[in-house]
């Protein structure tokens, strides 16, 4: 029986290959970059973050210590707090109890739109990482 349920497994992963968009071995493999790709990515990455101090460090620089109290004790600000933080929370559930069982019904499907579907997703990953 145990020999039934390894043969079936194997036919399922080798069903999974030949319909997979990328192979087992691009997961298995440790990426490597070239050193003009690590380049970009590292001066990228640290123009970002630049962006970010700067505009942390302005916001500093230019009000005392005094203001930005009384600025986060205003209503306003508290009110927009609030807006965002339950905007994000309910995008967050949002994307678990939606995205979760979509890509669990799309692994589990053997079907030529999941191809395309996979190509759509990848196509937006790699869209954002730029």
């Amino acid at each position: 029986m145990n020999k039934n349920i390894l043969l079936e497994r194997k036919k399922e992963n080798k069903k999974y290959q030949q319909t997979a968009l990328l192979s087992i071995k691009y997961f298995n493999e440790l990426q490597r970059f070239s050193f003009p790709a690590k380049l970009i990515i590292f001066s990228i990455s640290f123009l970002n973050m630049f962006f970010i101090i700067i505009v942390l460090l302005s916001l500093f620089l230019e009000s005392s210590a005094v203001d930005i109290i009384s600025v986060f004790k205003s209503i306003n600000i508290l009110s927009a707090f609030k807006v965002t933080i339950s905007s994000l929370g309910i995008s967050a559930l949002i994307t678990v109890f939606l995205g979760v069982p979509f890509s669990y019904f799309i692994s589990r499907q053997d079907r030529y739109i999941n191809k395309i579907l996979n190509i759509i997703i990848i196509f937006f990953g790699i869209f954002y990482l730029l």
